[in-house]
């Protein structure tokens, strides 16, 4: 993570947010919020749109997926406040 730059995160960070919510793939789903949860521990998420992972069905989302969600909640605002509902 330290190799990345401020805006080498913020990009990636958009891009994972993206890609998870599209991932029908439970497996991998869990790989791209994981990713996205070692960039906020890293500071290197910013000012990243997040906004993608609201769109994700509650049916699609699984007791794996909520723990990243919750950490991730701070960047997503109103709307995802109980990651599993």
């Amino acid at each position: 993570m330290s190799t990345f730059s401020s805006e080498d995160g913020r990009m990636l960070s958009e891009i994972l947010a993206m890609a998870a919510s599209c991932e029908l793939d439970r497996s991998s789903m869990e790989t791209q919020l994981h990713a996205l949860s070692e960039l906020e521990a890293a500071d290197k998420i910013g000012d990243a749109d997040l906004s993608p992972l609201k769109a994700i069905a509650a049916e699609r989302l699984h007791v794996e997926h909520a723990e990243y969600l919750q950490d991730l909640s701070s960047y997503l605002g109103a709307g995802r406040e109980d990651p599993m509902s």
